[in-house]
């Protein structure tokens, strides 16, 4: 019950602060990253079954929520299955935030491409990067439309 007690915590200081919440279903599938398994206790919903990812999507809408988030989990091996985000995309109306394991600029397009709403790139982009490296992401999320120079 890791999230609901840290849901809990972080109520009060979100209404003190004039915050809006979203409510967003998250569901971990593929491997899980290392992390969000450890911290969550979550168990991942197999990455090569995408009707299970489909049902748990649904009752996250019917459940009232305004997003689902599909994690593969920070450091994953591998991101979520194209597949499964296009297949998730036709099940639910509410926007689909992907994210975890997309360590290139091919795969964050490959997650836009197969319905992501919204990608998350984490990891990938840590640390020391260039800014090339920057764009290519930019470039594989939003589309191949140009991305301006850097202000300075």
């Amino acid at each position: 019950m890791y999230l609901i007690e840290e849901q809990v915590r972080s109520a009060p200081l979100i209404r003190e602060r004039g915050l809006e919440p979203i409510a967003v279903g998250y569901l971990l599938v593929g491997g899980g990253g290392r992390t969000v398994h450890f911290v969550s206790g979550t168990e991942p919903i197999p990455g090569d079954r995408p009707e299970i990812a489909m049902a748990h999507a649904l009752a996250a809408e019917y459940m009232g929520m305004h997003a689902v988030y599909l994690e593969a989990g920070s450091g994953s091996a591998s991101p979520v299955p194209p597949a499964t985000i296009r297949a998730v995309r036709g099940y639910v109306s509410v926007p689909l935030i992907v994210g975890g394991g997309l360590r290139s600029a091919a795969l964050a397009a490959a997650a836009r491409e197969a319905g992501a709403d919204i990608v998350v790139v984490g990891s990938a982009l840590e640390g020391p990067v260039s800014e090339e490296t920057v764009r290519a992401f930019a470039r594989a999320i939003h589309g191949e439309r140009p991305v301006p120079a850097a202000i300075g």
